[in-house]
């Protein structure tokens, strides 16, 4: 159940679980059969024209003729894709907007002699663990693709290696006991700087993926999957993850003045938040410089106000974006009226009588949080690189805005924050089960002239990407009295 205190304030990301499950509960549309591309394109454009806000901006700088002639361009293509390869044909006309909010994603369903067929094809591409290892052994060897070496989870062990320009990632350990060593677990390319392909789940059933390889190339995204290189030179990176569950966070003592406070994504159980908080406060609490390292945190719920009692020294101010009037708009603004009817009841109203309109999105207010008496910290970074986006990016701004104390070092985020609070509805799909997820909101009023999106969260001191132990960079600038 999402937290009440979490939702008042303009974090705006919905945990993908979350709005995935509302619409995979409240389904509009029967699912029956196979996915028909050209129709399930058509209805994307009706949900896109209709509820993202990024649209109007984006017409509004003059790009209207150039989306029109890439809409007919793809609406022209749909006709020949196949329903397995729908999802990635609509995340490519996406991918125009650079919104990483703006995305689909897929939860196929397959049964009979359909998954048969598809459990038949991964075991007949099965490969023995040892020719595994000596294939890699030769890769590494020669290629010095940062990506290929061996991984975990906190289920299985992996290989990763690459053939004829694709990465193919198997499982050679594993304690599911649905899936064998040796089976294809992801097999997918590099394209424009990220991972896509498909991933299989551990009941076999292929699904459209994108991911990447981040924080020093120790950390493996494959959607919401977060598996750890373990041959690497980084050990502190290995050492500080939770492989009971990779997603969790951890603390640890560097030494007597410094704290790191590991936080791979913010989608995790807001108690398994709160209680390792609870559990390392007084840790927390005695560090004269508290390092955050966000590094490949891909976003999901605001759990980290809980925080910020540890180092606040300012008025968070209030906040207030705009919202697209639609009906799809309407429904999720309309759920949240659960949380607070003060903030959400006037945008439900707004909408209603505004349709197709631009309208003030949620007045949220002011907050000051009280920093602890107990607490010794002077300095708080912020260690971030090219993976941070949505809750990581607002994460960084609520820090900022909370402390004076707060200095964000590495290198630029992703940029995917000037659009907000993710909704996801479900298109006519078959069994595909496509999901079109946008988000509803700005993160404020001078979206997109005053926004991060174009460049990212430029870091107050950038560390280079040669220097390799950036925490050590970090210890060291404090050192040198910065």
């Amino acid at each position: 159940m999402k937290n009440k205190r979490i939702l008042k304030y303009p974090v705006a990301i919905l945990g993908l679980c979350l709005f995935m499950c509302a619409a995979l509960l409240n389904p509009v549309y029967a699912q029956k059969g196979d996915c028909d591309c050209e129709e399930t394109f058509d209805q994307m454009i009706v949900k896109l024209e209709a509820n993202y806000i990024g649209l109007k901006h984006f017409e509004a700088k003059g790009k209207g003729p150039e989306y029109e002639a890439r809409k007919a361009t793809f609406s022209e293509q749909s006709a020949s894709v196949r329903g397995v390869d729908c999802a990635a044909f609509l995340q490519q006309f996406l991918d125009y907007f650079e919104d990483g909010h703006l995305y689909v994603i897929e939860r196929p369903e397959y049964e009979g002699e359909k998954l048969d067929s598809i459990k038949a094809k991964i075991s007949r591409e099965k490969r023995s663990v040892e020719e595994l290892q000596n294939l890699l052994k030769a890769q590494k060897a020669e290629d010095a693709d940062l990506a290929i070496g061996t991984y975990r989870d906190h289920t299985s062990h992996f290989i990763l290696v690459k053939e004829r320009g694709e990465y193919k990632l198997y499982i050679t350990e594993s304690t599911n006991e649905n899936v064998q060593p040796g089976e294809l677990k992801a097999s997918f390319k590099a394209v424009d700087g990220r991972f896509r392909g498909t991933y299989y789940t551990y009941g076999h059933l292929p699904r459209f993926m994108q991911g990447g390889l981040y924080k020093e190339g120790t950390l493996l995204r494959i959607e919401s999957l977060i598996l750890i290189k373990t041959d690497t030179e980084f050990e502190r990176e290995v050492g500080m993850v939770n492989f009971d569950n990779t997603n969790w966070p951890t603390v640890q003592k560097l030494d007597s003045e410094n704290v790191l406070l590991y936080i791979p994504r913010f989608s995790v159980d807001n108690k398994v938040w709160k209680d390792l908080i609870q559990e390392n406060r007084k840790l927390l609490e005695s560090a004269k410089n508290l390092i955050v390292d966000i590094r490949g945190n891909r976003g999901g719920n605001a759990i980290y106000f809980s925080i910020f009692d540890l180092f606040a020294d300012s008025e968070m101010p209030g906040g207030r974006g705009e919202v697209l009037a639609s009906q799809d708009n309407f429904e999720y603004f309309s759920r949240n009226l659960q949380y607070s009817k003060k903030i959400y009841q006037p945008v439900v109203d707004a909408i209603e009588q505004n349709m197709g309109q631009v309208v003030d999105g949620p007045l949220y207010p002011k907050r000051k949080y009280k920093r602890k008496k107990s607490s010794k910290i002077e300095n708080v970074a912020i260690l971030t690189d090219e993976a941070c986006m949505s809750a990581a990016e607002s994460f960084i701004i609520h820090s900022k805005q909370n402390s004076t104390l707060v200095k964000t070092f590495g290198s630029p985020t992703e940029g995917v924050i000037d659009y907000t609070s993710v909704n996801a509805v479900r298109l006519k799909s078959g069994r595909q089960n496509i999901l079109f997820g946008y988000p509803t909101s700005t993160l404020h009023k001078q979206i997109p002239n005053n926004g991060y999106n174009p460049t990212g969260m430029v870091p107050d001191v950038p560390i280079a990407a040669s220097v390799k132990d950036k925490v050590s960079y970090i210890i060291d600038y404090y050192k040198q009295g910065n």
